[in-house]
């Protein structure tokens, strides 16, 4: 069974790290993770794969694990080009 349950998490942010990507509350008005509570957490090793579903207004990207979870965000328009980076750096090189 995945650790994070299966869902579309409105109102957080990954963070991506060294080892881990993190799961965040978003702060208000902002795409800013907030110091200290930590909602979830998945070691980079474990990422499967990276999906994002551009839209007109909003994408979906969505970020699946080796236990078989994921984790779905909704992005508006404004942060695509960060959300390309993400998928960057979570996309294996080869």
């Amino acid at each position: 069974m995945p650790a994070i349950a299966t869902v579309l998490h409105l109102g957080f942010v990954p963070t991506i790290g060294a080892e881990a990507v993190t799961l965040m509350p978003v702060q208000q008005r902002t795409c800013v993770g907030q110091g200290g509570e930590v909602v979830g957490r998945k070691p980079r090793s474990d990422v499967q794969s990276v999906e994002f579903d551009k839209g007109a207004l909003k994408g979906a990207l969505k970020i699946s694990f080796t236990d078989g979870g994921w984790w779905e965000f909704e992005i508006p328009k404004i942060y695509r080009k960060t959300t390309e980076q993400v998928i960057q750096a979570l996309t294996p090189a080869g």
